[in-house]
């Protein structure tokens, strides 16, 4: 072992991401040999019951790491950042290369630079790279583009989510009016079929031109509003919303804060990758000032900024993985911290699932093992993050009882007597994780290996 610690030590660059520097795996387990989510070690058969002796004591005090896997697996997620083109499996990848006679071997998937160099620019130019290479196996024959759809959307089925909004910039394929039109419809049909409520929200690319970015907006709100025709509930349709998202070293807000509020005055909600970039307090002022709905990542915030985002109560969408891998903040320190100590809405999302290898369950994870999150401070999350979704009422309301039962079969209290530890006499009740069959589907990880490879 000493001998092979010494060798990892003199190697100077990694030849491909490595899920051991960011995920929520042992540093010392040992890696899977093929392409297989975080999730798929853990092929544990689990108690029925766990005791837990009370709701306000960290979980990683009362569970066993299996069991913390379990109950990050099952406990009803709710995924708000996720980009399409980072949750194409790289096994589909590949096998979309080599179906195009191309030298796969050539092109990059993962981003190199993030366990090579702490340079942003750096890293933003590998990002830009694999996600070039992305689109060229993906943004070129909508069967693919269907096929990458359902396997994302099956992909957090799998690992317990109820509701998912992805987001997507618009591709010509053939043109940008059926490239949406198709998302939406195949939306449509994968979120019946694997049991989990999806929503859409059209990526802006603030690098990209003024003009490409109105375009996008109007073809956005041209298709929302096209959802509310013949009687529909207004927002009630698989378009909930548009988002800024792109390279935050590029492209000026004052020019794209216009088109955002069309988007907004036509009853689109707004999602903003925020403070992003360092130093740029003017521009994060700007943003706040706009009041999105929601904000994304909020990694670099100064004090000011800080008590602003506090004070307004706006969620934001933390991607603890991503804010490590990209932005080499120590999760530690992540803002996930500062929101959770002044019960500001935070909703765990991966951001690009498969191109930082990662799973939303292995979010709630870290983060439960990171900030000792309890019984309670779960319970009081997912709630919370239901508020913060943008589908409509109906749709929110229906997914806060959904929540709600999942919820009551994992904490259940006990009226089963415990004699206190010390004191004269008294009982206290005992809180109980109840992980049934039904929950876990079996051996669940069995399907997500199955499912990934």
């Amino acid at each position: 072992m000493a001998d092979d610690k010494e060798e990892q030590q003199k190697s100077s660059k990694r030849t491909s991401w490595k899920p051991t520097r960011t995920s929520f795996v042992a540093e010392t387990r040992q890696e899977p040999k093929h392409e297989v989510h975080p999730t798929s070690e853990y092929e544990v058969k689990l108690p029925r019951k766990v005791p837990i002796s009370s709701s306000r004591r960290p979980l990683v005090d009362i569970l066993s790491h299996d069991e913390l896997c379990s109950l990050c697996h099952n406990i009803p997620k709710i995924e708000l950042h996720a980009h399409l083109s980072g949750t194409v499996k790289e096994s589909t990848l590949n096998e979309l290369g080599r179906a195009k006679g191309l030298d796969i071997s050539k092109m990059k998937f993962t981003l190199e630079s993030l366990a090579a160099t702490d340079s942003l620019e750096q890293t933003w130019k590998e990002t830009v790279e694999a996600f070039d290479n992305i689109r060229k196996l993906t943004a070129y024959d909508l069967h693919v583009l269907r096929r990458i759809i359902n396997e994302a959307i099956e992909m957090y089925a799998e690992d317990g989510c109820v509701y998912l909004e992805l987001r997507t910039g618009l591709k010509h394929l053939p043109d940008r009016k059926t490239f949406l039109s198709e998302v939406i419809s195949t939306i449509n049909l994968a979120q019946g079929k694997h049991g989990i409520i999806v929503r859409l929200l059209v990526s802006v690319d603030r690098g990209a031109s003024v003009e490409d970015a109105r375009e996008t907006i109007s073809i956005a709100i041209d298709a929302y509003e096209s959802q509310s025709k013949g009687g529909g509930q207004r927002g009630g349709g698989v378009l909930v919303g548009v988002e800024m998202g792109g390279n935050p070293l590029r492209g000026n807000w004052d020019e794209l804060r216009p088109l955002f509020q069309q988007a907004r005055d036509a009853g689109m909600r707004v999602s903003l990758h925020f403070a992003e970039n360092k130093g740029h307090e003017e521009e994060h002022e700007k943003i706040l000032e706009f009041r999105p709905d929601r904000l994304g990542h909020a990694v670099f915030m100064s004090k000011k900024i800080t008590d602003k985002v506090l004070n307004t109560k706006t969620p934001v969408e933390v991607c603890i993985t991503c804010h490590e891998a990209y932005y080499k903040v120590d999760r530690k320190k992540n803002v996930f911290g500062i929101l959770k100590s002044h019960n500001h809405p935070a909703i765990l999302c991966c951001d690009n699932a498969c191109l930082l290898h990662t799973l939303l369950s292995k979010e709630w994870e870290v983060a439960i093992q990171t900030f000792k999150l309890t019984a309670e401070d779960v319970q009081h999350m997912v709630l919370d993050n239901v508020d913060a979704i943008f589908a409509d009422s109906v749709t929110k309301q229906k997914l806060r009882v959904q929540c709600e039962n999942r919820l009551k079969s994992l904490f259940t209290k006990s009226e089963a007597p415990r004699a206190r530890k010390s004191g004269g006499g008294g009982w206290q009740s005992l809180l109980f994780l109840s992980l049934s069959a039904a929950c876990l589907g079996g051996l669940y990880y069995l399907r997500v290996v199955k499912r990934a490879i």
